[in-house]
């Protein structure tokens, strides 16, 4: 247990929101393995990336419909369903974000956004609202595991990096935060953060 860390620093997808894009594809894909393999086979996780950099969805679609035009109906349904691909929330992270609120912690947000999806995770998650700032990847056009974004967050709220905790699914991105001396948490599901959690004395 450690008496530094009092600021938590979110992830948001597949942490609070799951990023579900068979609910914008479900009309085009019979099931969630045969959506996964098309995506990654025509480029799409790569062409999302660019989203969460700060690229308009005008030029993606250009890209889409230029580079791949017999499949450029996946990636403009999915644009037209990133409210439903957006939507899920992970049950009970937010409860335990109401809890540190309570407990007197500091929260802040970092997140693979565009920023129309951001928009969306902010009025499906309503506990976002609790926290103190929100790095979004599209706004600042570098997303993580680049540490720039974790510099950025780090700096634009005076947060000394020991003093803070990462929750993230991502490895990657965990591995990152704990090069630059964030103590991190690789998400897989609430009951396990809460372990953590209180294992730092947090909660």
């Amino acid at each position: 247990m450690s008496d530094k860390l009092n600021n938590v620093i979110f992830d948001f997808g597949n942490v609070i929101i799951r990023w579900r894009p068979y609910r914008a594809l479900s009309g085009i894909f019979s099931n969630e393995t045969e959506m996964q393999e098309t995506l990654s086979k025509i480029g799409f996780f790569d062409w999302n990336l660019k989203q969460d950099q700060g690229r308009s969805w005008e030029e993606a679609m250009f890209v889409a419909e230029r580079d791949m035009p017999e499949h450029a109906h996946i990636f403009r349904a999915y644009v037209d369903g990133l409210l439903p691909a957006h939507s899920e929330l992970v049950p009970g992270t937010s409860e335990l974000i109401e809890a540190l609120d309570a407990n007197g912690r500091a929260l802040f947000g970092m997140t693979n956004a565009a920023e129309a999806s951001f928009g969306i995770v902010k009025q499906a998650a309503p506990v976002i609202g609790l926290m103190r700032d929100v790095v979004v990847s599209a706004t600042e056009g570098f997303a993580k595991p680049d540490p720039r974004i974790f510099e950025l967050c780090l700096l634009r709220n005076g947060l000394p990096a020991g003093t803070c905790l990462f929750v993230d699914d991502s490895l990657a991105n965990c591995q990152t935060a704990q090069k630059l001396g964030i103590v991190a948490h690789h998400f897989t599901n609430a009951d396990g953060l809460k372990t953590d959690l209180l294992r730092h004395g947090l909660l």
